[in-house]
C-alpha cells in the first residue's frame, strides 16, 4: 500500500501512456529525455561501452526533462537511483558529464550504481561528491534517508525561492533488488500471501481490471 504516493497522485496528473523496456537504465533514458531508448543511446543496461552508436551509454543526445525544465525557471532536484553512469564513471576521480548535475539538475542525493543494500549502501553521492560514511547508524534504512533529503530540498526553497516552481525526481531504490525492507514492514505484511501464488495473481489481475474500466 501507498497511501502517500496515491494521494499525490490523486491532486495531479497521471501519465498512463508510457512505454516501459525490460530493463531499467534504457526505460530511465526515455522518461529522462523523452525518446526511444535506442536513440537516447541506452540499448541495455549501463554496464559496458562496446562502441556501437545506440550502445554508446551517455546521455547528450537531446536535453533531459531536468535541462528542459530549468532553461524554464524551474527549480530541479533528484533523490534516489540514477544509473546512466557506467561503471567506469562512478568512481571519485572519474568524469561527471554523465553525473544528475551535468545534466539539468540542480540538487542530487542518492546512488549512481542500479542498486546497494538498503541498511549499509556501498556508496552514496551528494551533489558532485561521494560522502563518505564510516558506519550508519542503527535502524539506518535508505528510503527514509532519501526520504528525508527529498524534504530537506523542498524546505530548503520553500524559504529562499518561493516563487520559483520545482521539479523533484524521485527514484526510489527499494523497489529494486536487493528487496530489503525493515522490519515492522515486514511484520505489517505478514500472512498476506497465505493465500498463495495463484489466488494473489488472480486477485491483483482483477484489481487491475477494474482500474481499466474506471479509467
Amino acid at each position: 500500500p501507498t497511501p502517500n504516493l496515491d494521494a499525490i497522485a490523486g491532486k495531479g496528473l497521471r501519465f498512463t501512456n508510457f512505454h516501459a523496456t525490460p530493463l531499467c537504465s534504457p526505460t530511465r533514458a526515455s522518461l529522462m529525455t523523452g525518446i526511444d531508448h535506442h536513440l537516447a543511446g541506452y540499448s541495455d543496461v549501463v554496464h559496458f561501452d562496446p562502441g556501437y552508436p545506440n550502445y554508446r551509454m551517455e546521455l547528450g543526445v537531446g536535453p533531459t526533462i531536468a535541462e528542459r525544465l530549468r532553461d524554464e525557471g524551474y527549480s530541479t532536484l533528484m533523490v534516489g537511483k540514477w544509473h546512466l553512469a557506467r561503471e567506469a564513471q562512478m568512481s571519485a576521480d572519474a568524469p561527471r558529464r554523465n553525473w544528475p548535475l551535468q545534466n539539468g539538475f540542480d540538487e542530487f542525493y542518492g546512488i549512481l550504481d542500479g542498486f546497494t543494500s538498503q541498511h549499509d549502501p556501498h556508496q552514496l553521492v551528494e551533489g558532485n561528491s561521494i560522502k563518505h560514511v564510516d558506519e550508519f547508524p542503527e535502524g539506518y534504512y535508505l528510503t527514509d534517508d532519501l526520504t528525508d533529503q527529498a524534504l530537506r530540498m523542498l524546505r530548503d526553497r520553500h524559504v529562499g525561492e518561493q516563487s520559483r516552481p520545482f521539479f523533484l525526481y524521485f527514484a526510489h531504490a527499494a523497489v529494486h533488488f536487493p528487496l530489503e525492507a525493515t522490519e515492522s514492514d515486514l511484520e505489517s505484511h505478514r500472512g498476506r500471501y497465505a493465500m498463495g501464488w495463484d489466488r494473489a495473481r488472480l486477485d491483483r489481475l482483477r484489481r487491475n481490471l477494474e482500474r481499466l474500466r474506471l479509467s
